[in-house]
């Protein structure tokens, strides 16, 4: 991730050559399927049967891999091109240095427990605050009982860095699991729905603990999650644990789709797969302390 940036066009002429290899690879390909086509006619069963061996081991040894990796560079290339310029100190720890079994302790979705996966990820520094995300993908319950599961993946993202603010706070979006599921799920987590301004959208309920009042919690806040939830296409849920803030995204990714049929052209590369993250860090921005005794001065 560190050295000196590469342009979008450098990057066009290097995948350019990559894709190169791919086509090569599918021309040889053909040429054995068109050899055991020939060897068919000519009735020479045994050197067919050898032939179309050949082209299984073809396909999956060398040709399934060129693509693989053309799809790779291309995934870098874009993070390279928008996201990784998103921030700085960027840091290559497996997973942006999060782990399943530590996102399945911040109970923001009913997830099975040990049947959490993280993908691609990385982190990395705005400003005061410290950036950790990665694509993940969870199995979480669709009742009460039973062992009916479905498979929920998406993006997720902490920050750290915007001080402590004294609130203990959860946000799941209608469709980001079963509704049937959301009310006990955080009331056994000793959270209730707050009550919360006109004109904050219903969609997007807000839980806190006793104490906590809806109308109390920062304008600016409310006013950047509400924008966060309008922006993305995908599901929203969050967690605020004092000075830690979690933020998952249903159904969006860090990886680009990609396709080995075609060569990328520069406009892929410089879409932005997840422009989500600046809406969130804005999110955590709010938070950030004004004063030593910070948020919690506008709770009071």
């Amino acid at each position: 991730m560190g050295g000196e940036r590469k342009t979008a066009d450098s990057y066009v002429t290097e995948l350019q050559a990559a894709y190169r290899r791919v086509r090569y690879a599918a021309y040889g390909m053909i040429g054995l399927l068109g050899l055991s086509l020939v060897l068919s006619f000519l009735r020479s069963y045994m050197l067919m049967l050898l032939s179309l061996v050949l082209v299984l081991l073809f396909r999956f040894l060398l040709f399934r891999k060129v693509q693989k990796r053309y799809i790779r560079r291309c995934e870098e290339a874009n993070l390279d091109l928008t996201l990784y310029r998103e921030l700085s100190d960027l840091g290559e720890a497996m997973h942006g240095g999060l782990s399943a079994a530590e996102l399945e302790a911040v109970s923001l979705l009913p997830s099975i427990e040990g049947a959490g996966t993280l993908y691609r990820g990385f982190s990395g520094r705005k400003g005061s605050l410290y950036v950790q995300l990665s694509d993940c993908s969870f199995a979480e319950r669709k009742a009460e009982e039973g062992i009916a599961a479905e498979i929920n993946t998406g993006c997720w993202v902490r920050v750290e860095g915007f001080g402590a603010t004294g609130l203990s706070l959860r946000a799941a979006e209608e469709g980001l699991f079963p509704e049937a599921l959301r009310e006990r799920f955080f009331r056994e987590q000793g959270f209730r729905e707050l009550s919360l301004p006109p004109g904050y959208p219903k969609r997007l309920p807000v839980y806190g603990r006793d104490g906590t009042e809806g109308d109390r919690l920062p304008a600016a806040f409310l006013s950047a999650l509400s924008a966060l939830s309008a922006y993305t296409p995908g599901k929203l849920g969050l967690s605020l644990r004092d000075s830690v803030l979690d933020v998952y995204i249903r159904d969006r990714f860090l990886s680009a789709p990609f396709s080995a049929k075609q060569c990328v052209s520069r406009e892929q590369l410089l879409r932005n797969p997840f422009p989500e993250l600046l809406h969130i860090i804005a999110l955590a921005e709010t938070l950030q302390s004004a004063s030593p005794t910070g948020i919690c001065n506008s709770l009071k």
